[in-house]
């Protein structure tokens, strides 16, 4: 225990945390894909295949020609099952003290409610991770706490990559191949890329902003012959040639590391361009899908909370814990695609 009888006067102060929890408004991979209660344990989703053909020509007293009719595309989509606890126990109802006070101890509704906020960013931050793995590389991994992968999604994304990659800032083309790329990816289909937008972390957009192709980005200036130095001032150029804007995305979470200082991971991958488009006919391109879940009442769809109070029973503790059973389906995966622009290791990254 720390002796404080011959030290000098000591101000403590309490500081806020490294990270501050984000509300559900300041989270982009929920925006992209809302949270959506369905009554059910798993889905099939089902549209049309696309109309094909044009009209047959019949001649003079000829007959009409058949029309093969489309047939139904299916893709199931199995929920993952997500939770956590966190335990306070006899000790922390005794011993625990308020942070930045010597004389006040944090009585059980602050331990509570700091728990809550606890489960709670860690339960945000689960279903943001899995929209971005998604978006990132098709696949969904997601570990129970003895790192064994326990839920497993493969998903039909769209995949690119120029041949000359945006970390080879001399002669890298991304103006050239973001042009040449957006018709092909609407082309045939009821997306307008140009009114969506394009997700991606700040030192990939940097890559895009340290551009020294004269032919490219470098040779194009803005007002008064200056160069790109921010994200407003190059998507006002993507304004003006009919490219999506760009909207820098840097969230993420801290790691639980076995020892050592916790390490940041982003949602979004350096080096990847995520492309969202717009259905023409104003539908969402997706969903997270929040099913039902034997914790809730009637095994309602939805998260779920409990509190396990065992302040009268051995071993005295109160026990919170929050899960949910679900995980993302995009409906129009033809509305996103995902462009490998540089290696996530790439020294322009350090």
């Amino acid at each position: 225990m720390a002796s404080f009888e011959n030290q000098g006067a000591i101000s403590l102060r309490k500081v806020q945390e490294i990270l501050l929890p984000r509300a559900m408004k300041d989270r982009e991979l929920l925006k992209l894909m809302p949270f959506q209660k369905v009554d059910e344990v798993s889905l099939i989703y089902e549209r049309r295949q696309v109309v094909t053909g044009r009209q047959w020509a019949r001649g003079d007293m000829g007959p009409t020609g058949p029309v093969k009719k489309p047939g139904i595309d299916a893709w199931p989509v199995e929920p993952g099952m997500y939770g956590d606890h966190y335990l306070i126990t006899e000790k922390d109802l005794i011993k625990l003290r308020e942070a930045g006070k010597w004389d006040s101890w944090e009585n059980y509704d602050k331990q509570e409610a700091r728990g809550a906020m606890h489960l709670t960013q860690r339960y945000l931050d689960r279903v943001e991770d899995n929209i971005a793995q998604m978006l990132m590389n098709g696949i969904l991994m997601a570990s129970n706490v003895s790192g064994t992968a326990v839920d497993v999604q493969v998903f039909k994304t769209n995949q690119y990559a120029p041949s000359v990659l945006f970390d080879q800032l001399a002669t890298a083309t991304p103006l050239k191949y973001l042009r040449n790329l957006i018709p092909k990816l609407e082309l045939g289909l009821s997306v307008s890329m140009r009114k969506g937008f394009i997700l991606l972390s700040r030192p990939t957009l940097n890559l895009i902003l340290n551009n020294a192709n004269s032919a490219d980005f470098y040779g194009r200036r803005a007002d008064y012959g200056a160069t790109f130095n921010n994200v407003e001032d190059l998507n006002e150029f993507q304004a003006g040639n009919e490219l999506p804007p760009f909207k820098v995305y840097d969230a993420g979470y801290y790691s639980d590391p076995p020892s050592g200082a916790p390490v940041f991971n982003r949602f979004l991958t350096n080096g990847k361009l995520v492309f969202v488009g717009q259905r023409t006919d104003g539908e969402p391109i997706g969903e997270y899908r929040l099913t039902r879940t034997a914790q809730n009442p009637n095994s309602a769809p939805g998260d779920w909370y409990s509190v396990q109070d065992l302040r009268q029973h051995e071993p005295f503790s109160v026990i919170l814990r929050q899960g949910h059973n679900g995980g993302p389906v995009p409906y129009y995966p033809e509305a996103l695609a995902t462009v490998t622009v540089a290696p996530s290791n790439s020294s322009e990254f350090a």
